[in-house]
């Protein structure tokens, strides 16, 4: 069981996940640059989805990798730093789903 005031930050991370438009993906590879990225909260399978082009620099670095996500809401009142595994998917239908 967590701590209260975890399962609390956990709650409003989601929540503000939920309306962010955009943030800073990096990858943990050689010379790992932070690129814009926008997030598609899932919170239901505990994961971030990004959408990218199959032959993109981000996607070829993706598998097996972790990935640092970070964003400040548009408030400025709330800013994160996630981390996590990072891979790549060909789900049509998620795609849609996004």
């Amino acid at each position: 069981m967590e701590p209260q005031g975890m399962t609390d930050l956990k709650t409003t991370l989601w929540q503000r996940l939920d309306n962010q438009r955009a943030g800073m993906l990096g990858i943990d590879a050689a010379g790992m640059h932070m690129q814009p990225m926008t997030p598609y909260a899932d919170r239901d399978r505990n994961s971030l989805w990004f959408i990218s082009a199959a032959d993109s620099d981000l996607t070829e670095a993706a598998e097996g990798r972790q990935a640092h996500f970070a964003f400040q809401t548009p408030d400025e009142r709330f800013y994160a730093c996630v981390s996590g595994n990072i891979g790549k998917s060909d789900d049509g239908e998620k795609l849609k789903e996004l």
